[in-house]
């Protein structure tokens, strides 16, 4: 929350024309660092706090890959990344609230395709 207050102070004034509202879009990669729904609401609340909320654009997987939590009563768009590697896995998380998926170079991530390819004649 300190890191975060630091760069709203620094660069959270800055506008834009490429932005409804005008303000810096903010996308938060937060590879699975929280372990339960109070810790991002408690970020959340941090974030109202110091006039940033607005400006979330996109919370990028908050919690484990492994997690199943319902985040369908979180106020901003949480996108699934790791947590959906097939077609099933991202109907899970759309089950679950998430309102977005991080999709990943096919070089990334090769977990949907490595069964279709023998890797050694390649």
């Amino acid at each position: 929350m300190t890191r975060l207050s630091e760069i709203h102070k620094t660069i959270g004034g800055y506008r834009t024309e490429h932005a409804e509202n005008g303000k810096l879009p903010y996308y938060f990669d937060a590879n699975g660092r929280y372990e339960k729904k109070e810790t991002l609401l408690k970020l959340l609340d941090h974030v109202r706090k110091i006039g940033a909320f607005e400006q979330i654009a996109i919370i990028e997987e908050p919690f484990d890959k492994y997690a199943e939590i319902d985040v369908s009563d979180i106020p901003v768009r949480l996108a699934a990344g790791e947590s959906a590697h097939t077609d099933k896995d991202a109907l899970v998380r759309i089950q679950m609230g998430y309102r977005a998926m991080a999709l990943k170079a096919i070089a990334k991530t090769l977990s949907e395709v490595e069964g279709c390819f023998n890797f050694k004649q390649i």
